[in-house]
């Protein structure tokens, strides 16, 4: 997932950031969209502003 928020992680400009739906994560990662689900319950990234 990080690849897709490369250019993000790089700049920090909130209008680099892309919108991941849980269905495409799933599929990327060949997972249940429920384990993706569970997977980032109550889960955040901090990140420098």
């Amino acid at each position: 997932m990080g690849r897709r928020q490369e250019k993000y992680l790089s700049s920090l400009n909130e209008q680099d950031l892309v919108s991941i739906k849980l269905e495409d994560a799933a599929t990327e990662l060949n997972l249940a969209i429920s384990t993706i689900s569970r997977a980032i319950k109550d889960k955040y990234v901090e990140v420098p502003r």
